[in-house]
């Protein structure tokens, strides 16, 4: 009688379990879905800003071209070159800020990365080193 009730408790226990790991996984999907969709947006935005950039730079490169030379046929070219010359400046400051920029925002996704796929072998390596001292 008191194995019996020993393996319909073993029983109870393993089923609750069973279900309570169905759970946490079911969560641990949806928590993957939405990491994953989130990805994908930060993605989309990555490539439309790379895009931009690289629109950007094709416009400096057409108007240093193009703009360079009808302007030097002028007479009174000193005037015209040297608002060529601040525009220039201009526009390679602003190419330098939006590519400071980019950086930026990619760390911050690398940062973004990190929060919501933390590396396991940083986990095992704190939790070695939490046990190493809890025991030395």
């Amino acid at each position: 009688a008191s194995l019996e009730k020993l393996l319909a408790y073993q029983t109870n226990v393993h089923t609750t379990r069973v279900q309570e790991r169905a759970k946490s996984v079911d969560l641990l999907t949806l928590h993957k879905k939405s990491v994953s969709k989130e990805n994908v947006e930060l993605d989309e935005d990555i490539f439309a800003l790379e895009s931009a950039v690289v629109e950007r730079q094709r416009l400096c490169e057409l108007q240093g071209a193009g703009g360079a030379q009808p302007r030097t046929g002028k007479s009174g070219g000193k005037g015209s070159s040297m608002k060529m010359m601040v525009t220039h400046r201009k526009l390679l400051d602003l190419a330098k800020a939006q590519t400071r920029e980019i950086e930026l925002m990619r760390e911050e996704l690398v940062r973004l990365r990190a929060r919501t796929f933390p590396s396991f072998a940083q986990l095992s390596e704190q939790t070695r080193s939490a046990q190493d001292s809890g025991f030395g």
